[in-house]
């Protein structure tokens, strides 16, 4: 899959919309973030028709995305008249899988950790409290 920098737009393009440019192809996004398939997707199209909070619940800003430039991001993809809805949508769920990650989790110190997740993180299930 693509890597997705957040952009830098214009005020007008913020406004009225990115360029055509700007937007992921159905390739580069791949089929998991092609129209409604998954939670950033169906939050990029909530956002679309109901507006509301940039960032998907439980989600935060990565370590050096800055989140005016990515509000103005996300705002200027979403208003855009280019693309089809599916690309249009997609590319901010692929933008939005990109720029931020799930929400700190408390671990004990002395936790022991034997499993990852399916993206590659820690799996919640598999961290086990320690025995006194």
């Amino acid at each position: 899959m693509a890597d997705y920098r957040v952009p830098n737009f214009s005020d007008v393009e913020v406004a009225f919309g990115a360029p055509a440019t700007a937007y992921l192809t159905r390739e580069q996004m791949g089929d998991e973030f092609y129209g409604d398939g998954n939670v950033f997707t169906r939050h990029a199209n909530g956002l679309f028709f109901k507006g509301g909070s940039v960032l998907p619940d439980g989600r935060q800003w990565k370590a050096g995305i800055n989140a005016k430039k990515a509000g103005r991001a996300v705002a200027a993809l979403l208003r855009s008249f280019e693309p089809k809805h599916e690309i249009k949508v997609g590319t901010v769920g692929y933008a939005l899988s990109q720029w931020t990650e799930a929400k700190g989790i408390s671990i004990p110190a002395n936790a022991k950790l034997d499993g990852y997740g399916a993206e590659g993180g820690v799996n919640q299930a598999s961290i086990k409290e320690p025995r006194p």
